[in-house]
Order: C-alpha cells, then sequence, then structure tokens
C-alpha cells in the first residue's frame, strides 16, 4: 500500500514519498542503494510510516498544527516561526529526520525505533567505605527488570537528529515541563 504524502492531508501518512526516500539513500548514505529488490515499494513504505509515528510521537513542535483536520503534526502556521517554517509549513529537516529514521529501521528493524535502553541499566549499587573499599553493582539484563527495579525509563538516543530538529522543536527541562520565561 503506498504512503500518503500530501502535505496537510488528512489521510497522510508519512512526509516523504517511497521514491524520495529511494533517491535520498544513495546520496546521503554514500555506498547504499535502495533498490525494489532489496526492499519492496510495500516494505519502504513501512519504514516511512513506522518513522513518522515515531518523529510524530517522540518529539513536541513548536506552534500549532495548520489544519484542525490534518492527519501528522506538520504542517505547522508560520505565525511567530516565519524564518523557521517554509510557506509549505513544513521544513526540510522534518523529512530528512524522517528518512534519517526510516533508514535506521530499514537497517536495524522497524522495532529499533520504539526499544527503550534500558537494559544494562544499573539497577542497584553498594558501596562501603568503612574500611575497606567495596563495590557491587548489578545491571538490569531485559527492559522490564529495570522498570520493575526502579531505574529511571530510558530511550534509545539520535542525538544528530535531535539536533538537527532542535530548531522545530519546544525545549523542555524534563518530562512533562516546558520552560516558560516572563517577558
Amino acid at each position: 500500500m503506498p504512503v500518503d504524502d500530501t502535505i496537510g492531508g488528512d489521510a497522510a501518512d508519512s512526509y516523504v514519498s517511497v521514491s524520495d526516500f529511494r533517491a535520498w539513500v544513495p546520496r546521503y548514505k554514500p555506498g547504499e542503494t535502495l533498490t525494489t529488490e532489496q526492499a519492496a515499494d510495500d516494505v519502504v513504505a513501512a519504514y516511512l510510516r513506522s518513522a513518522t509515528v515515531y518523529l510524530d510521537g517522540r518529539y513536541t513542535w513548536i506552534g500549532v498544527r495548520a489544519h484542525n483536520t490534518q492527519a501528522l503534526s506538520w504542517p505547522r502556521e508560520r505565525w511567530g516561526y516565519e524564518d523557521l517554517i517554509p510557506e509549505s509549513g513544513l521544513p526540510e529537516a522534518i523529512r530528512r529526520a524522517q528518512m534519517e529514521f526510516a533508514y535506521i529501521a530499514w537497517k536495524q528493524g522497524l522495532d529499533v525505533l520504539f526499544r527503550s535502553a534500558d537494559k544494562g541499566r544499573i539497577v542497584s549499587e553498594s558501596k562501603n567505605l568503612a574500611g575497606v573499599l567495596q563495590q557491587a553493582v548489578t545491571y538490569a539484563t531485559t527492559d522490564a527488570e529495570a522498570r520493575r527495579s526502579g531505574a529511571a525509563y530510558g530511550e534509545v538516543s539520535y542525538p544528530a537528529i535531535d539536533r538537527m530538529l532542535e530548531p522545530y522543536t519546544l525545549q523542555t527541562d524534563g518530562i512533562g515541563t516546558i520552560s516558560l520565561y516572563r517577558g
């Protein structure tokens, strides 16, 4: 099933078409190609849809949606952000980020975008400094174990993509908080 990349469309499920993504891969990933023999259009569409869901769910965007009926987070209204958001309402960085995430999904599997990074986190640590220095550290072997132990929930991080999208996201001081400044 082909993707719907209509900007602002009420049935849109991607910011990028399959053909745009296929053209992007060799341009931005030297030595790579994405032919129909490597992945059928339906498979590439699944990568793009997964990347869109991840992108729209992970980031808190500046501004407001341009249309009440649009299916995706972008396009956004430009008022107050004329220098950042183009006339189309969809910055090229959003499209590039979706292609980066789709590329990651293609290379590492669709679920990579939705995996947490808790496995391997420290779940308990003890030190005895009286007399002899001792240290015991226990690492989580599964995400569920990390969550049960009270370790902070984490997610896979993509710092280069985060930096690319930084101008378009609300900056927060932590989970569920937004920095507000008095004028």
